[in-house]
């Protein structure tokens, strides 16, 4: 029972949550296809549109994914240890790593696949370097006098 609570519920869910947001990115890019003919002036924002519902479909697949090969250790080692056989120290530290993995690859899958989050984290980080290096300066200045 609690291989079912722990594995198989979460997978389901996970794959029923990406299909329905293929299927509505699906539909509305087929609507917007019908409906760009009507004006020439909308076909750019549906295209547009279209654009970005696909790359957050991708963004979130890919997610949905990353955490299903990430946590397939975590599901083969609850089955096996409900089945009674011993786990070993390679099984054990395999899937930690594997747990942890999903945390690292996350933020790339979001740099990739999302230009406010690339864009958001570029500022961030040069923001941060200037403010470091201006402490710096502004210290060594005070030391100097």
């Amino acid at each position: 029972m609690l291989t079912v609570t722990f594995i198989a519920i979460p997978t389901v869910v996970i794959v029923a949550t990406n299909a329905s947001i293929w299927l509505t990115v699906k539909i509305s890019h087929n609507r917007s296809r019908r409906g760009s003919g009507i004006r020439s002036g909308s076909t750019r924002s549906n295209q547009g549109s279209s654009n970005r519902m696909n790359k957050t479909a991708l963004m979130l697949t890919l997610i949905c994914c990353t955490f299903i090969l990430c946590y397939i250790p975590t599901f083969v080692k609850f089955i096996l240890y409900n089945l009674g056989h011993e786990i070993s120290l390679f099984m054990y530290f395999f899937h930690n790593y594997a747990l942890s993995l999903n945390s690292v690859v996350n933020p790339f899958i979001y740099i990739f696949t999302n230009n406010h989050f690339r864009s958001f984290i570029r500022s961030f980080f040069q923001n941060t370097t200037k403010e470091k290096s201006g402490t710096s300066i502004a210290k060594s200045a005070g030391k100097v006098d």
